[in-house]
């Protein structure tokens, strides 16, 4: 019996400690997977970019900013932490006024999303196109998200960009264009016043896209061969002078409570 039970005995510490190796080694395992993965994430680590005036270009501009996440191979975020008694701000209102072109958001060459985010709301920053050249252009593959941002008096006459000049008065996308809680006003063009979307994927989310003009095709927004979701959002008060006051769509178009009223086509 005593030898019986110091067998059994040794068989159960065998046992416990075979187990404890396999815990030990599946541990072990998982920590340098969990090590290895930072390391991957810490090899293209996210940036933050802030913009400090209403420059068009030059350290602390938004331009800049563009510049700077263009040239990383993450996702980036431009914030905004501009003096309120900044030149170019007035009562709150902050206004970056474009003088050497529209803002071309290249981040798609390295598979970045580039996040423009303003927490004090679009009614305080407007960027501005001083109705000379477009604000943005999206590229190709780019990935452009906006939050809190009012795009206004973009000229799509004024702007060459991969040949597209007379399109997209605010913002061309040939891209992946996101909008929240934004507002596109006050743009022209021929085709496209507010946005042109050619190929691209468009999403506006509690956003305004009003007051915009087209000369041709698509007042405030022209979709060709792209996607177009609108939620929550409102087209109105846009003009064309041919078709599409308020949209011009030969693609995809969603519409989720939002509203297109008050556009003019003659």
């Amino acid at each position: 019996m005593y030898v019986f039970s110091s067998r059994k005995k040794t068989n159960f510490s065998f046992l416990t400690l075979a187990v404890g190796l396999l815990v030990f080694v599946s541990m072990s395992s998982a920590i340098i997977k969990s090590s290895a993965q930072s390391n991957s994430n810490q090899q293209n680590p996210a940036a933050t970019f802030t913009v400090t005036n209403t420059n068009d270009s030059g350290t602390g501009s938004l331009r800049q900013a563009i510049l700077n996440a263009n040239a990383t191979a993450a996702d980036d975020v431009i914030d905004f932490a501009i003096p309120a008694g900044s030149a170019g701000c007035t009562s709150g209102v902050c206004t970056i006024t474009l003088t050497s072109g529209e803002l071309a958001v290249n981040d798609a060459a390295t598979a970045g999303t580039l996040t423009i985010t303003n927490s004090t709301g679009a009614s305080n920053l407007l960027i501005s196109g001083n109705n000379t050249s477009r604000v943005f252009f999206v590229n190709p593959g780019a990935n452009l998200m906006i939050n809190g941002v009012t795009i206004t008096k973009g000229n799509g006459t004024g702007s060459t960009n991969l040949g597209y000049l007379n399109f997209g008065g605010g913002v061309v996308n040939t891209g992946t264009l996101t909008l929240t809680n934004s507002t596109i006003t006050s743009n022209r063009a021929i085709i496209g016043g507010g946005i042109y979307n050619n190929t691209g994927t468009l999403t506006l989310t509690n956003s305004t896209v009003s007051g915009n003009i087209g000369d041709g095709r698509g007042g405030g927004i022209y979709n060709i061969g792209g996607t177009t979701n609108l939620t929550g959002s409102t087209v109105s008060g846009n003009s064309a002078s041919f078709l599409g006051g308020g949209i011009y769509s030969n693609g995809t178009l969603t519409l989720t409570n939002s509203t297109v009223s008050g556009n003019s086509a003659t």
